[in-house]
């Protein structure tokens, strides 16, 4: 009887910080399925557009390291964690009243400072939570994320056609509010693998900090196996974020497609990654980490070139699904991460690989210049030599795992 209460709060556990997760993914993506309708009720060029894309990724490659190197340093993940969510929440819930491009910019900004914190602290409180299971509940907590990035845009997309882009932003803070008191009750109460805060060695000073900070730092650094992988993961993001960040645009301008057949489709090209990613789980368990990489990658630049010359929406939409396998490689870079590094560096690990997938904003700002230099077949062009380089950083011997 009391082997079934703690599988069953285990559940429960993994249960809603998985939701969290889900809520998360989908605040990243909500601004993508309804780009047309800001560009066209604020007249912005497609520089301003791949601006409004990027701008919040800035956020986080400014900050998710140095929260990172805090949570690990002062103990507080659970902390930041909920701080962050609640403020991405926010902001975005604020945005049913904008009335200006720059006071969008400001938010957008603002929302991503809070869910720069989420991956780093989420990924390491599962993996503090399920040591022995630790590969099998990332995948879970991953898959959970994609659900939450598929199932956000085909629901924002209708409601954006019945009551507008704004609402269909706002609506999705309200249950992250209700959520967050649970994940804080419940995982107050987890005995953490780490020595909590308060007996920890205590920091004199801002100097005794800076140097813990730097050394956690150069520890995390050394480690060319999370190095690689941080590698991997930021040229994905940067070849995922400028192909499908720019996807409404070629919808709409080249084949005139509805708002609701957008968000389905964006719905459609995280559904791939969802899919995939128990299959990606299983190889990496069977033949490692650079296998599991390179199949996704090497599918994805077949995939993107095909969307620039997509002939109808049908042919736009399979070629978006198989893109979006690249989705599926996020539990395989953090269940490598964290088998390869120490317990006391965990947090600044994963941390370390998101600062470098935070770069993802280079694609949009990039893919914008390109799309207004050259027109936007060119933006998939460059997507496909990204995500080729991304594949070919899998050769590389540290990005080898042991099998399991």
């Amino acid at each position: 009887m009391r082997a079934t209460e703690t599988v069953r709060k285990a559940y429960f556990d993994l249960g809603i910080i998985s939701v969290s997760h889900g809520f998360s993914d989908g605040f990243n993506g909500l601004l993508a399925p309804v780009l047309a309708l800001i560009v066209a009720e604020f007249g912005l060029s497609e520089f301003e557009a791949g601006l409004l894309l990027s701008l919040p990724g800035v956020a986080t490659f400014l900050l998710i390291l140095p929260v990172s190197l805090i949570a690990d340093l002062r103990g507080k993940r659970l902390e930041l964690f909920v701080a962050g969510l609640a403020l991405a929440a926010g902001a975005y819930f604020s945005m049913v009243q904008v009335g200006t491009f720059g006071v969008l910019l400001a938010l957008a900004f603002l929302a991503r400072c809070g869910n720069a914190v989420f991956h780093p602290c989420g990924t390491a409180l599962v993996a503090e939570r399920f040591p022995g299971r630790r590969a099998l509940a990332i995948s879970v907590f991953g898959i959970a994320g994609n659900i939450g990035a598929t199932s956000m845009p085909l629901i924002q997309g209708l409601i954006a056609d019945i009551a507008g882009w704004r609402l269909s932003i706002a609506v999705f803070a309200i249950p992250v509010a209700l959520l967050l008191p649970v994940i804080w009750i419940r995982y107050r109460r987890i005995r953490s693998d780490q020595p909590p805060a308060e007996q920890m060695t205590p920091l004199r000073g801002t100097t005794s900090m800076f140097r813990q900070s730097l050394q956690l730092t150069r520890d995390v650094l050394r480690n060319r196996s999370v190095v690689s992988l941080g590698v991997t993961y930021a040229l994905t993001a940067i070849a995922a974020k400028s192909s499908a960040g720019f996807l409404p645009l070629l919808a709409v301008r080249r084949l005139g497609m509805s708002t609701a057949a957008i968000g389905l489709m964006v719905s459609l090209y995280y559904a791939s990654g969802v899919a995939f990613k128990a299959v990606a789980v299983l190889l990496y368990r069977r033949l490692g980490a650079r296998v599991a990489l390179r199949i996704p990658l090497v599918l994805s630049v077949g995939a993107v070139l095909g969307m620039a010359a997509a002939p109808n929406a049908v042919f736009l939409i399979m070629f978006a699904v198989i893109a979006g396998l690249a989705n599926s490689i996020s539990p395989i870079v953090l269940a490598a991460a964290a088998d390869s590094c120490e317990p006391s560096a965990l947090t600044s690990s994963v941390g370390l690989i998101y600062w470098m997938h935070s770069l993802w904003f280079i694609g949009p700002l990039l893919g914008g210049a390109i799309a207004n230099h050259f027109g936007l077949a060119w933006v998939y062009t460059f997507a496909a030599a990204v995500f080729a380089a991304a594949a070919a950083a899998t050769f590389s011997r540290a990005t080898a795992t042991p099998v399991h």
